[in-house]
């Protein structure tokens, strides 16, 4: 095959989308998503900018809670970026990235075992954090403070997890969880210009507004 025709995309497409589609995921060339345990969950592909290389994110967006833009999430157009919870699918904590050749075989190879890496690790860090005891729904702000609860590689800035959650203990009605983890944000911005944007959302968190 030609390497004027080979293409990362065609390599997911054929490697790596069909395991993703029979997990209820849709999409197409390298972004994926699926509503699962009211979450939007995005599996996508990222290319290094020098090529010859990808890397696979996953992220997670509550659909209980806006975007930190405050717009609602909209699944047909979420990016793994927009999640307010990703990491890199990976075996180890860490960067992993899958090297390829310029040629339509280098690429499947690769797309295939980044496929297996989804089926040995991705596929129940995902499944997991879907469950109704998934962290998520169930972590209070005193273990979240303390660390001590298992987000299987999921998260974002401290600042901006407790955000989320508050704003998922809010939809849910447990106002006094919502107020916790408002405090505990709060208290991580402390008194100095950071983190401004998000001190009065925090703030009417925890007026209960």
């Amino acid at each position: 095959m030609s390497n004027l025709k080979a293409s990362l995309p065609k390599a997911i497409r054929s490697q790596f989308a069909p395991t993703l589609r029979r997990d209820g995921f849709s999409g197409t060339s390298r972004r994926y998503w699926r509503l699962v345990g009211g979450q939007c969950q995005v599996v996508e592909v990222q290319g290094s900018r020098y090529g010859g290389k990808f890397a696979v994110n996953m992220g997670i967006q509550p659909m209980s809670i806006p975007l930190l833009s405050g717009e609602p999430p909209e699944p047909k157009r979420m990016r793994e970026m927009d999640c307010l919870f990703r990491r890199r699918l990976a075996r180890q904590p860490g960067d992993q990235w899958w090297d390829y050749e310029p040629n339509q075989l280098s690429m499947d190879a690769a797309a295939r075992d980044a496929c297996a890496m989804y089926e040995q690790v991705g596929r129940a860090q995902l499944d997991f954090m879907a469950q109704p005891t998934s962290p998520l729904t169930t972590v209070t702000p005193e273990a979240f403070a303390e660390q001590t609860c298992d987000f299987k590689g999921f998260g974002n800035t401290g600042v901006l997890m407790a955000w989320a959650l508050g704003h998922m203990r809010k939809a849910a009605g447990k106002n006094a969880e919502a107020q916790g983890f408002a405090r505990f944000a709060l208290e991580k911005i402390g008194d100095g210009p950071g983190g401004s944007g998000l001190k009065a959302k925090l703030r009417d968190l925890l007026e209960g507004s």
